[in-house]
This record gives C-alpha cells, sequence and structure tokens, in this order.
C-alpha cells in the first residue's frame, strides 16, 4: 500500500476525530506536544481505543477474537511491509 498525501492527511483526520470524540483529558493533554509527537500518540491512541471497544463491545466472545484477529493480521502485515 502506497501512502500519499491525501490518504495520510485522511487518516490523520480520521484519528484527531477519534481522539476529540473520546471527551477524554488525553486529547487535551498531548496539545502541547510538538506536532509530529502529538499525531502519533492521536494515532497510537486510536488504535488503543479501537482495540478495547472490540475487546469491551462484542457481543460475543467469537466476535471479539475475529475483530482481534483482524488487528493482529493488519500489524503483522505492517512488519512485513505490506
Amino acid at each position: 500500500m502506497v501512502v500519499t498525501a491525501s490518504s495520510y492527511d485522511r487518516a490523520l483526520a480520521d484519528v484527531k476525530a477519534r481522539v476529540h470524540n473520546s471527551r477524554t483529558s488525553f486529547h487535551a493533554g498531548m496539545a502541547v506536544l510538538p506536532k509530529a509527537r502529538r499525531e502519533a500518540m492521536y494515532a497510537l491512541y486510536a488504535f488503543c481505543r479501537e482495540v478495547d471497544d472490540i475487546a469491551d463491545d462484542s457481543v460475543t466472545p467469537e466476535e471479539a477474537a475475529r475483530g482481534l484477529a483482524m488487528w493482529r493480521t493488519r500489524i503483522h502485515d505492517v512488519f512485513q511491509g505490506k
């Protein structure tokens, strides 16, 4: 997958929206970081929220397992250069 400026901008906008919509103090706390670090922390936080929501909000344990397995595969693929 090639990351273009526009795909990065869309992903960053999604990450920022997830952080803002979480209504936690995390958003305000990260605002003091330099831009690059702040964006990286927002992305990490959004990922953690996504995985946590899968674990906490899935209707069945099987649904949670499928969602978490999907993320394991995606992370593995990133480290394989996919």
